[in-house]
């Protein structure tokens, strides 16, 4: 039988802080492998399972707040040859990796590392490396 905490876990003004947060619409997708017609394989992008569909909204959809680094931060993280330039925000989901990437509008962001804060199961702290196009 799981504890229940006495008290709510959050503050109520914590949860209204975070609600204001995390506004952004993301699309957290992961890699997949699709026949390329000639008898190949070749990568697609498809929305995340572990993001399961809820609310009429597709698979791999979540809100989130979008941090840009700052000159320095992004030197100290940069550090062992990848170039983070966001850190991005979001409710605590099981199985995040470095294999995935983030769709903000026509934005894309590479996973480079994920950290659940504290190792408490309540947030996930995604660095990731804007893609530009050319």
């Amino acid at each position: 039988m799981p504890i229940t905490p006495a008290q709510p876990i959050l503050d109520p003004r914590i949860m209204d802080h975070l609600s204001r947060r995390f506004n952004c619409d993301l699309i957290i997708q992961a890699p997949t492998a699709a026949a390329d017609g000639q008898g190949g394989m070749t990568r697609t992008w498809a929305g995340w399972a572990g993001i399961p569909a809820a609310g009429g909204g597709a698979q791999g959809e979540c809100l989130g707040a979008i941090h840009q680094l700052s000159g320095q931060e992004r030197e100290a993280m940069g550090a062992l040859g990848e170039l983070s330039t966001h850190e991005i925000e979001i409710a605590y989901v099981a199985g995040a990796d470095s294999t995935l990437r983030v769709l903000y509008g026509t934005r894309i962001f590479d996973v480079l590392s994920v950290d659940d804060y504290g190792e408490q199961h309540l947030l996930v702290g995604l660095l990731v490396a804007e893609r530009f196009r050319k």
